[in-house]
């Protein structure tokens, strides 16, 4: 508990010697060098345009569950029998 108090007592002391200084404006520390849009907005703003699916390489959504299953539910070797069935 004694040296918690000293710890403390040190650390007060610190605080009273940091002295803060501007950072030089040459440096433009946190300027704003352009504005652009997200990789992800792009893309989906360039799919909504061409009228193209988001769910590509997917005909729609239920390929797109499908895969996701087949993926977290079964093995590669399980796959892949699956995707060389004839109904497939």
């Amino acid at each position: 508990m004694q040296q918690l108090k000293m710890c403390l007592m040190k650390m007060m002391k610190l605080k009273s010697l940091i002295i803060f200084e501007d950072f030089m404006a040459e440096f433009k520390a946190g300027a704003v060098w352009g504005v652009d849009q997200p990789s992800f907005e792009s893309i989906k703003q360039t799919q909504e345009e061409n009228s193209t699916s988001h769910w590509r390489p997917f005909k729609n959504e239920e390929e797109w569950e499908l895969t996701e299953w087949l993926i977290h539910n079964m093995g590669q070797k399980q796959t892949d029998v699956f995707l060389k069935l004839p109904i497939v």
